[in-house]
């Protein structure tokens, strides 16, 4: 049976030694703890905060991410797809995500402002609603994503291609169209 922690703040913890880390965490705060490499499988997260965390190399089977709010993180090549899907409804602010996957993920209103999402896989992933504003998409994959609605303004080098992907409503800088328009080999001058 996992520990129960509620309404707790944990500051500058090392659970690396924790060869799993069973637990469930309500309006818990983390701040500068470190997480990478440690098997977090079946955990459930509701109503959390973590600030200045590394999550690098993580294991999330069946982790419950509910309502939680990564800041200034470090979540190098995670696998959110294989989290729990039950109201799972991450948010990130200046966090680097580098090689994570949200493959098919169902993220409604998902936020991802100011953060490095260089070769994100969002293949298949429902993000209506999203606000990617401020981030880098370097090399980040978009294949038959649900973007409706999604913020993209001052998102910098995405390639979007408006067939292969459902953008209605969306929201582009007119000065980064040519993320949109990459496939189709023309040049666009000021």
């Amino acid at each position: 049976m996992n520990e129960y922690h509620s309404d707790e703040q944990f500051k500058a913890l090392n659970f690396k030694d924790y060869k799993n880390f069973p637990g469930d965490f309500e309006e818990c705060d983390f701040n500068n703890c470190d997480f990478s490499e440690v098997n977090l499988s079946a955990c459930r997260f509701t109503d959390c905060h973590f600030e200045a965390c590394n999550f690098s190399g993580a294991k999330l089977l069946k982790t419950a991410i509910q309502n939680c709010h990564f800041k200034d993180c470090k979540i190098l090549g995670l696998a959110f797809e294989t989290c729990s899907d039950f109201a799972f409804s991450p948010s990130f602010v200046g966090s680097n995500l580098q090689h994570s996957s949200f493959y098919a993920c169902a993220i409604k209103g998902a936020v991802f402002t100011s953060c490095n999402l260089t070769e994100v896989d969002f293949s298949e992933a429902k993000l209506s609603e999203a606000n990617f504003a401020g981030s880098d998409l370097s090399g980040a994959v978009f294949s038959r994503t649900l973007l409706e609605k999604a913020n993209f303004s001052k998102a910098i080098n995405f390639n979007i291609d408006p067939n292969q992907n459902r953008i209605k409503g969306a929201i582009f800088d007119r000065d980064s169209l040519e993320g949109l328009l990459h496939n189709y080999a023309i040049k666009i001058q000021a």
